[in-house]
């Protein structure tokens, strides 16, 4: 018997959302993955759609990279993804018997040395993969760097049995209490009844059997559905602390940006779901769709789709805010180009008035002289610039009461 554990850990390689593994230019970023250090394996070469009905033909993963404990046969794999989402996927071996409680603790507790001790290395690989990278395929937005050790989401883990173990009562109580808090604690007899030969529905699982072809296949389909698990998850708690940070954003157009990205983001994520899921076998999507109904991986989209609405929401309010900021400024602007119109054109009046008042030739085509220009040259300069402001004042006053009955 062994163990496999599955942990989504929160890493600082991140890409723009748009990238698709059956894009001409992600070739490029493919090139940047460092393919000659040891281990690293790139599992998207570009292979031909349906090539193969036992392996996937869509893979999101970036590359995967594997180490084995010097000091035990233990190893762990690091499948990473391009949203800063990587899936540590551990195998420990057991030694010792153990009941259900200490193999839960003892799971987590290697599960974290293995991290821990190979994660130094991890981060040397991303970053020299970032550093090689085209710059327009990275994404800027994200500004603060993580701990991946402090951001592990969870640690799931699958015991792996041989058949004759489930003749063994010690192994049949040890599955019945295995199973107990998961969300088919029934699956613990139906294994031993030899109904089903798996059971993966919430953090402790049980696989039965040496199949290493249909091994392969459960780990692929748990791999998978944590990873869009944890990308949900975490997309919705950066779509929500974004939304609540807008609302005390000063810079309107920074906050009509990130709300842009985590909806795009967001969005992204589900379109790369339906379409995964569209290139699996009949069994491998089963499996998947029957793990993510169990985990109501519905009502955790449903909830992202409800912070795509405010985030939409939210960006309608930004821009009708900096509508009617520019319309203000655009109004002020016309206003003082108004005032300075009517007070030049009101010195203008009274200099003319007063040249030819001054120099009657001006007017000899007139049978009499001009009251109204006799008028305005009367009148002293104080009295026009004063006439002038009221003026303005008057017409604002009735554009703003006709602005408000609008």
């Amino acid at each position: 018997m062994h163990l496999v554990t599955f942990s989504p850990i929160a890493t600082n390689l991140s890409l723009k959302a748009g990238l698709d593994p059956r894009s001409d230019f992600y070739r490029d970023i493919v090139q940047a993955v460092p393919a000659k250090e040891p281990n690293v394996w790139l599992p998207n070469q570009q292979q031909s759609t349906y090539e193969s009905i036992e392996e996937d033909s869509y893979d999101l993963r970036l590359f995967v990279w594997t180490m084995r404990d010097e000091t035990s046969s233990d190893e762990i794999r690091f499948h990473v993804y391009p949203n800063a989402i990587t899936i540590a996927q551990a195998r420990i071996s057991l030694h010792e018997q153990m009941d259900a409680a200490a193999l839960e603790a003892y799971s987590q507790a290697r599960t974290r040395e293995l991290i821990a001790a190979h994660l130094p290395e991890l981060n040397r690989l991303l970053e020299k993969t970032e550093s090689r990278m085209p710059a327009v395929y990275r994404d800027t937005t994200r500004d603060a760097t993580v701990d991946p050790m402090q951001s592990i989401h969870w640690i799931a883990r699958a015991v792996v049995l041989p058949e004759e173990d489930l003749q063994d009562p010690a192994r049949q109580s040890f599955l019945t209490q295995w199973l107990e808090h998961t969300a088919r604690p029934d699956d613990a007899a139906k294994i031993i009844r030899r109904d089903i030969n798996f059971s993966m529905t919430w953090l402790n699982y049980v696989i039965v059997g040496d199949n290493k072809k249909r091994s392969r296949m459960l780990f692929s389909s748990m791999r998978i559905a944590q990873y869009f698990y944890a990308s949900q998850e975490a997309l919705n708690e950066q779509t929500q602390a974004t939304i609540s940070r807008t609302y005390f954003e000063k810079n309107v157009r920074q906050a009509q940006e990130s709300l842009v990205d985590a909806r795009a983001r967001t969005q992204m994520l589900r379109i790369k779901y339906d379409i995964q899921t569209s290139y699996l076998n009949r069994a491998k999507r089963k499996v998947i769709e029957d793990i993510m109904s169990v985990w109501d991986f519905d009502t955790l989209v449903d909830n992202g789709a409800r912070m795509i609405e405010v985030s939409t929401s939210r960006i309608t309010e930004i821009n009708t805010r900096r509508a009617e900021r520019s319309s203000f400024v655009t109004d002020l602007i016309l206003t003082l180009i108004a005032l300075l119109t009517v007070v030049e054109l009101s010195l203008y009046m009274t200099e003319y008035s007063r040249e030819v008042m001054s120099r009657p030739a001006l007017e000899y085509n007139d049978s009499n002289l001009s009251w109204i220009l006799s008028a305005v040259a009367a009148i002293d300069t104080d009295t026009v610039l004063l006439s002038g402001a009221f003026s303005i004042i008057t017409l604002v006053l009735i554009y703003a009461y006709w602005k408000i009955k609008k």
